[in-house]
């Protein structure tokens, strides 16, 4: 530790910076926000009533096929993989590049390394909740890059969200299991096994909770909240609301785009996250 403070020493301590506040516009509360839709694999997608109520759809790279581009057109949004490891960056930009053939024109990207690469490719750039957009500083930054979108951190209560200045479209989580932790080493692959799991673990706590483990083509796995956020028949000030499908079964999407298009609030047990910090 004493030669590591050493070469710390060699460094003089940056100087503050003279920063002015930021003016902010506040954003007015409008209802209904235009709906997108991020589904985990492409029969998800394809098994979903009212797809034409959704003004975007997201889907990982990896399950995007040029027949789906075709048949989805602009709408369809590839999700850039939540982490990339060096030895996997190379086939991920190869992937972009035949999309981009096939008519993929943006991607939506929950890690910055995913806005070089967009930008490279030619390709729109959306950005994710990953990106902790938790000011209008972080808005303006982004902004500044060309990014077409941002979705505001969930973790933002409702109050300073409607705080958020900026100009680029601005939304938010509105559905689903939010991710609490990701694993490069699947805690559901270390019991188990991928063959017992099938991609669709889970995880039991000292309380009997079960939560969800979201598997990444065995790259890496996320832990999912064991109940969703759902904030339907609230306002807010979001230019687009995001229904984040992981396992819910057809009948289940369909009633959830349902219940947002009507702003009728769910039944089901749900949280309203740290929006409203309770327990709906």
């Amino acid at each position: 530790m004493e030669e590591l403070d050493e070469v710390r020493a060699a460094f003089p301590a940056p100087e503050r910076g003279d920063y002015s506040p930021v003016p902010i516009v506040p954003r007015e509360a409008h209802a209904p926000s235009p709906l997108w839709a991020r589904f985990p694999d492409a029969a998800q997608l394809e098994a979903t009533p009212c797809l034409e109520s959704l003004a975007r759809l997201l889907l990982p790279v990896a399950e995007i096929t040029p027949a789906l581009l075709t048949r989805y057109g602009p709408r369809l949004t590839a999700q850039l993989p939540a982490l990339l490891f060096p030895g996997d960056e190379e086939a991920l930009e190869a992937r972009l590049q035949g999309l981009k053939k096939a008519g993929l024109e943006e991607v939506w990207t929950d890690n910055i390394y995913g806005i070089p690469l967009g930008k490279r490719l030619g390709l729109t750039v959306r950005g994710g909740w990953g990106l902790n957009v938790t000011n209008t500083q972080a808005v303006d930054f982004y902004e500044s890059l060309g990014l077409a979108s941002l979705t505001a951190s969930f973790e933002l209560p409702m109050e300073k969200l409607r705080r958020l200045g900026g100009t680029v479209p601005l939304g938010l989580a509105a559905y689903g299991r939010l991710p609490l932790m990701r694993f490069r080493s699947c805690p559901v692959k270390a019991s188990i096994g991928c063959k017992a799991c099938g991609g669709h673990g889970t995880l039991t706590d000292r309380r009997g909770v079960v939560f969800p483990v979201e598997c990444d083509r065995r790259q890496y796995s996320t832990l999912l909240n064991s109940v969703p956020l759902h904030i339907a028949g609230r306002d807010d000030p979001s230019d687009f609301r995001l229904l984040y499908f992981t396992d819910e079964d057809g009948d289940r999407r369909g009633q959830v785009i349902g219940e947002f298009l009507e702003g009728r609030p769910s039944t089901l047990p749900r949280t309203g996250g740290l929006y409203y910090r309770q327990l709906l």
